[in-house]
């Protein structure tokens, strides 16, 4: 198995995990909102978990971002890769909306921890947490679609 291969399985992996820990931070996060719940070391950790697997997802797509597979039409260049819808997606978009997530994610931690209330700490969680976890299915989704 080639080194590209490794590191898009690898990305592939994360992902799924990374996309349990989302569901379980937003589920936990609607309870917590609905319910007035407090906000628990578990939900602290979970929190962390969410943002270690986004960095780790940021040094995967970067590692799969230079270098690029000439076996399956990659491009050489970043002016081929923008000729090339498909591959222009996953090059340029892609990254842009995946650097976006993580800068709000890491924003909705810096507001979770900054919040006094437990309430206020499962609505930033829910918010900017979810709305990155739905950034991310919207760019993967959309990426899959031109493939």
């Amino acid at each position: 198995m080639e080194y590209y291969d490794l590191v898009i399985k690898l990305h592939g992996f994360i992902s799924t995990i990374f996309t349990l820990i989302a569901i379980i931070i937003i589920v936990r996060s609607i309870r917590g909102w609905y319910f007035k719940k407090a906000y628990t070391k578990l939900d602290q950790n979970i929190s962390v978990l969410f943002l270690v697997f986004l960095y780790i997802q940021l040094v995967l797509g970067i590692l799969l971002y230079f270098v690029l597979d000439y076996r399956t039409g990659g491009a050489a260049s970043i002016k081929e890769a923008t000729e090339q819808m498909a591959l222009r997606f996953w090059a340029l978009e892609h990254f842009v909306i995946m650097i976006f997530t993580l800068f709000l994610s890491q924003l909705g931690w810096i507001f979770i921890r900054l919040s006094k209330f437990d309430l206020n700490k499962h609505k930033n969680a829910l918010f900017y947490f979810g709305t990155s976890t739905l950034l991310i299915f919207i760019s993967t989704g959309i990426g899959l679609f031109w493939r």
